[in-house]
């Protein structure tokens, strides 16, 4: 099991300084005066973590899926990396999963902490102003100036220090509010999008899945779920999944998913959708008659399902409501799952299966010019012949 470590701390390569090292390593003492925890395992700082000869993406992507919470040290700098904006987003979504779990509904999860290192022009990203920044026990300086201007001045040592004890307070505070669990393995880093830039290149090909039923999220088909249906499939199929609301928008979400070339799998049982007028119902009506090729429709069967007469009924029926989806290009219906046996792996296949069509349905185009491959470049597509060496100074 990887090392979980209390603090991740991320920041631009562009912004490494003294002054950083210092934050850190001050940072890294008042947790450690104020906990049990080993030192070892208090903060995650890449240049000081990760050792000669260990793979460096693996131990930084278990470290970013294993880590209680994180610290952004906010730059121009930062929310205009790629990769930056990729350990926000693994962050954003690791506390999402938390949240939706129903033992921690109401929780604050204040898991995410910007810190004005040097002040933005154009200010922080709306992602990020969802958490605060400061509050009454900050000093008022470090609003005014950030913490570098405040590392870098000996006369403002003691605001310096004032504003990591109240930090390192406030995690302390929030980790024991709110202990987040770790996520399974990650997919690879390019095909996670970053939170700064609408990175729809890197969910391409990606999975959604949806809980079409009246608990909506907190359903739990088979006693499974919805954050740890989306894990295991990140981690069976080492692709990005996600979870998509049922609400009345949710074909125009389908869509938006097709564009991004992301298969989506609607989960619903039959007595969700024999239930008439329901909102249930009537979205699957809307997604049957969209003949949606990026959908598939994963019907669950109960206990009262179990003889070969009543689900040879049942499935009689689900063509007669929605003939159009039986019928379409993409019939993934699946009435037939009864068990968590079949389930999962019947939920990832069917996920695999529309994704294979998707693939078909892109036509690769060779590239024979200069303006093509500079198309490519800006999607995100190495056209490179050679390999290229890279590393953690090369991605920030």
């Amino acid at each position: 099991m990887a090392q979980g470590y209390t603090v991740f701390l991320s920041y631009a390569r562009a912004n490494q300084s003294p002054q950083l090292d210092k934050f850190q390593k001050r940072l890294r003492k008042e947790i450690l005066d104020k906990t049990d925890v080993p030192e070892d395992q208090i903060l995650f700082f890449d240049t000081t973590e990760i050792k000669t000869g260990v793979e460096w993406r693996k131990a930084l992507a278990d470290s970013l899926r294993t880590s209680k919470c994180l610290v952004c040290l906010c730059t121009p700098r930062y929310q205009s990396s790629q990769y930056c904006g990729k350990e926000v987003q693994v962050f954003l979504l690791r506390r999402q999963h938390f949240m939706n779990a129903e033992p921690n509904q109401g929780r604050k999860a204040s898991l995410i902490y910007p810190v004005l290192w040097e002040r933005p022009g154009a200010g922080l990203h709306q992602q990020l102003t969802a958490f605060n920044f400061a509050d009454s026990g900050f000093p008022k300086k470090y609003v005014d100036k950030g913490l570098k201007a405040l590392a870098s001045l000996q006369s403002e040592r003691d605001n310096f220090v004032k504003t990591v004890m109240a930090l390192a307070d406030r995690i302390l505070d929030s980790v024991k509010e709110s202990d987040l669990p770790e996520w399974p393995p990650l997919p690879d880093f390019e095909k996670i999008p970053s939170i700064f830039h609408g990175d729809d290149t890197a969910n391409a090909y990606g999975y959604s899945i949806v809980m079409l039923h009246p608990e909506k999220a907190q359903w739990k088909p088979f006693g499974i779920p919805a954050s740890t249906l989306c894990d295991t499939v990140a981690a069976q199929t080492s692709r990005v999944c996600r979870q998509l609301p049922a609400g009345p928008d949710l074909v125009d979400r389908i869509f938006a998913c097709e564009d991004r070339r992301e298969s989506v799998a609607v989960i619903t049982d039959f007595a969700t959708i024999s239930t008439e007028g329901s909102l249930e119902r009537h979205l699957l009506d809307e997604i049957s008659k969209k003949g949606m090729r990026n959908c598939a429709v994963v019907v669950l069967a109960d206990s009262s399902l179990s003889s070969q007469d009543a689900y040879t009924h049942a499935f009689t029926k689900l063509s007669s409501d929605f003939p159009d989806m039986v019928t379409s290009e993409v019939p993934h219906c699946l009435l037939a799952i009864r068990s968590t046996v079949t389930f999962l792996p019947d939920l990832i296949r069917t996920l695999e299966r529309v994704n294979v069509a998707l693939l078909k349905r892109d036509t690769p185009t060779k590239l024979e010019d200069d303006q093509s491959r500079q198309a490519a470049k800006e999607l995100g597509v190495d056209t490179d012949v050679n390999p290229t060496l890279s590393g953690p100074g090369q991605l920030r």
